[in-house]
């Protein structure tokens, strides 16, 4: 009879398959806890106001307590010992710190795939250590000690709990597939590397002697799109500068503001440093500081020295968003008044402590000393330089001539911010869907619509950009300066459009020959009105409303500080039903978790009565 009992009392078939259901998802809970308070803990980190400006060491140290210390926190909580939160930590921080390292002595050269890779080797050192201990992590704690630990927090706690895991997994499941959706496409701080170029470069030509000269600078690792080739193309239209591209070396650099790994255009400086003093030789009359990314004192000493050394009586400086942080290096700014990038008032203030920061105004003028905030307000910073030097009816001919209407900057710099990043932030963390847009390159192409295509789309952070030509050739701007496309006629995007430029023939035959390498693939020519009430920016905008919303045009304007209404922005529907929809999903995960394992517990409980 006893044997007859055992029989009949044991797990069905359908029983075991549950028995196997609430192990597995208490393997996974594990998982998925300890990764939400890791991201949490890394979350928290990089909301530390100053934290990005950390040298590396020590930010790379910070964002290892800061993802182990919660994990191995919730782990002591969940009834692990102490012990296990720290294995679990070492096989978590050695694969993510080996592949650091590899980057960092060049591997990943070799291995491009290496330079994206900490974040899998990462979550594959954890996973690999609890299949190790797959009996621990399916079953829990420390043998009976931490089953009868948890069966008694159970009891005591088992509605609390409920109502908590319901809580926190609306609100951490939609937030760990955001920031895992959105982390792939935020720009990195530091540019890529141009890749080498070894084509023909062109002889510059030589400066006009009536002619002022105006230098855009760049550092030896790039420059902001934004900050330099719409000003760089309103100078040389103002007929009132010889412009020239300065860095410290003549080689291949990346311009940031594209892609979302941050470049998708490089360029050739026209003028090293040491041909500056060899062909030009004389202080500049205008030297343009835009924002470097990954910028450093240290980093960059040449450049900043290049302006201390160049800041002759008659030289005026203009520095554009985040170049404020050069300038202020350079000692020029203390005891001036200024302003710069709105997120870095305080690190600026810091720098040149007798200095006088404004805010809310788009640039501001203090004799040789012009300065501007974000992105696009280095616009009419350049428009009232032009206007200064060769008054208000050329700066007003040059903004009509690139089809920039908003020019009541020149009268009133006043402005109020509409800081949107969140919310562009916000839409590219739910939503999967990217497009892909190519930009057919060619010669006479527009600086100042390139900008307005690249920043726009790429600070999107949903529309990477590739900018192309047939064999990757060198291309010349409308204003002389020079690109080089990442991509050949070979990439195959979604969409493919054709930029403003001044050489129709050109343009033509660049659409020609891209229809020629995909036959019924055509480019879509968005751009030939610009120059005439719109520029590239407000056709970018214009279509990313269109394609993507209002909500989201009028953010990205937001953002880059363009001053573009949409009055049709509301409520993001997309976003909000993606968050909610995973809401419901997270709920729904919870409730089924909760059922395996109760009907689990109870088939054990018969089967071994």
């Amino acid at each position: 009879m006893a044997s007859a009992t055992v029989i009949l009392n044991a797990p069905s078939a359908a029983g075991r398959f549950r028995l196997a259901a609430a192990t597995t998802a208490r393997f996974v809970l594990h998982f998925v806890e300890m990764l939400v308070a890791m991201v949490v803990g890394m979350m928290a980190f990089m909301a530390v106001p100053g934290v990005t400006q950390l040298p590396e060491a020590l930010h790379l140290a910070g964002m290892a307590i800061s993802m182990s210390l919660p994990m191995i926190v919730w782990m002591k909580v969940r009834g692990h010992a102490w012990r296990h939160g720290l294995e679990m930590s070492a096989a978590m921080l050695l694969p993510w710190a080996a592949v650091i390292v590899l980057v960092a002595v060049g591997v990943s050269e070799a291995m491009p795939w290496l330079a994206h890779a900490e974040g899998p080797a990462m979550l594959i050192g954890m996973l690999g250590y609890m299949l190790v201990r797959r009996e621990h992590y399916a079953h829990g704690g420390q043998g009976q000690h931490g089953s009868a630990q948890r069966r008694l927090f159970s009891q005591r706690f088992s509605k609390l709990a409920a109502y908590a895991a319901y809580a926190s997994a609306v609100v951490l499941l939609p937030l760990a597939v955001g920031v895992a959706n959105l982390l792939p496409k935020v720009p990195a701080e530091t540019l890529p590397p141009a890749p080498a170029f070894g084509g023909v470069l062109p002889d510059v030509a030589a400066p006009d002697p009536h002619k002022r000269t105006a230098v855009m600078l760049s550092s030896a690792y790039g420059a902001e799109i934004t900050d330099i080739l719409p000003p760089y193309e309103l100078l040389a239209r103002s007929g009132a500068f010889n412009v020239y591209s300065v860095a410290p070396e003549r080689t291949a650099l990346p311009l940031g503001g594209g892609d979302g790994k941050g470049a998708t255009l490089d360029f050739v400086p026209q003028l090293s440093f040491a041909e500056y003093e060899s062909k030009i030789g004389v202080a500049p009359d205008l030297i343009v500081i835009p924002y470097f990314p990954g910028y450093s004192p240290e980093r960059d000493s040449v450049v900043v020295d290049w302006i201390r050394a160049h800041f002759g009586p008659n030289t005026t400086i203009l520095s554009i968003c985040s170049g404020g942080l050069t300038l202020a290096d350079t000692g020029l700014l203390d005891g001036r008044t200024a302003t710069t990038n709105t997120g870095i008032f305080d690190i600026v203030q810091r720098k040149a402590p007798t200095a006088t920061l404004v805010r809310n105004v788009r640039y501001l003028d203090d004799g040789n000393i012009v300065t501007s905030e974000d992105l696009t307000t280095g616009i009419d910073a350049t428009l009232h330089i032009v206007d200064r030097v060769a008054g208000r009816e050329t700066a007003l001919r040059v903004a009509r001539e690139v089809g920039y209407s908003h020019t009541s900057a020149l009268d009133d710099p006043r402005y109020e911010p509409k800081p949107r990043f969140g919310a562009v932030v916000a839409n590219a963390a739910f939503t999967f869907r990217q497009e892909r847009v190519g930009l057919l390159l060619f010669d006479g192409v527009s600086e100042f619509g390139l900008a307005g295509i690249i920043e726009p789309y790429g600070g999107s952070l949903v529309t990477p950009v590739l900018t192309m030509t047939p064999q990757r050739n060198a291309v010349v701007g409308a204003s002389g300066f020079l690109f080089i496309p990442r991509r050949d006629f070979s990439a195959n995007p979604d969409r493919v459009l054709l930029p403003p430029g001044s050489d129709a023939s050109a343009r033509q035959s660049s659409a020609t020959g891209w229809s020629a390498a995909h036959p019924g693939r055509a480019a879509e020519d968005l751009y030939g009105p610009t120059g005439s009430g719109q520029a590239a920016y407000d056709v970018t905008l214009g279509d990313i409303e269109r394609t993507r919303g209002a909500w989201l045009a009028q953010a990205v304007a937001d953002t880059v500080l363009y001053p573009a209404e949409f009055p049709a922005a509301g409520w993001p529907a997309g976003t909000i039903g993606t968050l909610l929809a995973l809401a419901a999903l997270a709920a729904a995960l919870v409730f089924g978790s909760r059922r395996l394992v109760l009907t689990g517990r109870r088939e054990l409980s018969v089967g071994t009565a």
